[in-house]
């Protein structure tokens, strides 16, 4: 395996220094691998691409990846490096932050005082604690904590293995409809989703986003093949695509990532705007929520 520190050659209009597969193409290959060069690489990464990674530079705008004419090692590295899809201008990024910024921001003062009823009910109702750590692996495979309001039993996690022969959702993603280690408290936050108000913190710290895909659990994380990790080449979010167009009633994976991966790939601001705008109709009616 070659160099993989930061690119000193090459670069693009937005002084994006980037890395890409020089190896010359064959009958079989199409396209180039881009990998930027402040991108970490996953573990799976150099086995898949047998070794052979070269920085240098490319043109902006990326080449296409969508031919389907790839060697091996090309379609590993596409399904394997975030860095493939979803490439935003810095602008773009800047504005996105600053939103999340401003909302979450606003959300967490303003909604202090339902956070406060949220919080003593959990505690009379369920105990003591309040909140679930949430353990997640974020951008890039980087773990992070974040937190939600407790919904289920102490002990919940240990119960999983128990109850795997109840998941109803395809793929490393664990979900039941009628999970027997919800709450009865935690049953009504979940169907309006309040137990998920506390990731608030985790978009005003930087984790999250208020929209993207959502992170993966460690298990999940572990289980998902490099085509399912692309999800988690941008920050993931509290909402997107998946909340809004079924969540829970999308029961394979792989159509969840699928949904994941066009919002990375079509990603706007305007996009961003109407995702939000029809997460609050998509709460109310409790589509999906269980």
């Amino acid at each position: 395996m070659r160099d993989r520190g930061h690119a000193s050659a090459g670069g693009d209009d937005d002084g994006r220094t980037m890395a890409v597969d020089e190896t010359p193409p064959t009958d079989e290959a199409a396209s180039p691998v881009v990998i930027e060069s402040n991108t970490q690489l996953t573990p799976d990464v150099p086995s898949a691409l047998g070794g052979d990674v070269v920085y240098g530079a490319c043109e902006w705008p990326l080449p296409s990846l969508a031919s389907r004419r790839m060697t091996r090692r090309v379609a590993a590295a596409e399904l394997s490096n975030a860095a493939m899809v979803g490439q935003r201008p810095r602008w773009a990024r800047a504005a996105k932050r600053a939103i999340d910024l401003v909302v979450s921001l606003a959300g967490l003062t303003l909604g202090f005082p339902i956070f406060l009823v949220l919080a003593v009910a959990v505690l009379v109702f369920d105990g003591w604690p309040i909140f679930f750590p949430w353990d997640v692996i974020g951008e890039h495979g980087r773990p992070f904590r974040g937190y939600k309001f407790r919904t289920m039993v102490l002990g919940a996690h240990a119960q999983r293995s128990d109850l795997a022969d109840h998941n109803e959702m395809r793929g490393p993603v664990f979900k039941i409809r009628d999970d027997p280690r919800v709450t009865r408290l935690g049953a009504i936050l979940r169907r309006f989703s309040l137990d998920e108000l506390p990731q608030l913190w985790s978009v005003l710290k930087g984790d999250m986003s208020l929209v993207g895909p959502r992170p993966l659990g460690p298990e999940e994380y572990a289980q998902a093949t490099p085509y399912q990790r692309r999800k988690l080449s941008v920050i993931p979010g509290i909402t997107c695509l998946w909340q809004v167009m079924g969540r829970n009633e999308i029961s394979d994976f792989d159509a969840w990532v699928a949904l994941d991966l066009q919002y990375i790939e079509e990603f706007s601001l305007l996009l961003d705007l109407k995702i939000l705008a029809r997460t609050i109709p998509t709460v109310l009616r409790r589509r999906g929520a269980w």
